[in-house]
């Protein structure tokens, strides 16, 4: 991410599609960065926790500021974002298992091992998906 053309939360800048901020969220330091190519890894050292924030509310004309509260809304995310973090790893630790049930048929038996092993708890699978 260019963090020279993106302003820090909480002044949005309008970038010719949506509105866009930056923010730095501690609980989602480490992290892949993902900033490469269609998506790829970026960053082999992992995040800051720095993130790029878009805010783009559908039916809104080209350039119409934010409202205060959809500002507001932003920042209970950044004020909430290690609950918010913590919400997302335990649904992801609950699911993980179907998920890899369903995705193990695409690899064969040692890439499953490396790229899909079992879990037994959140802090191994946050540890997978860094």
């Amino acid at each position: 991410m260019d963090d020279s053309i993106l302003p820090t939360f909480p002044e949005f800048k309008w970038d010719g599609y949506f509105w866009v901020t930056s923010a730095k969220l501690a609980a989602w330091s480490g992290y892949q960065v993902r900033y490469g190519p269609y998506g790829d890894v970026s960053d082999d050292n992992g995040s800051d926790g720095t993130i790029k924030i878009v805010f783009a509310p559908e039916g809104r004309g080209k350039g119409v500021p934010l409202t205060a509260h959809e500002i507001e809304l932003v920042k209970w995310v950044v004020d909430h974002q290690a609950a918010v973090h913590d919400a997302a790893i335990g649904k992801l630790f609950e699911e993980y298992p179907g998920i890899r049930e369903e995705a193990l048929e695409w690899f064969d038996s040692d890439e499953a091992a490396r790229i899909l092993p079992k879990v037994n708890s959140r802090e191994q699978l946050k540890a997978l998906v860094k």
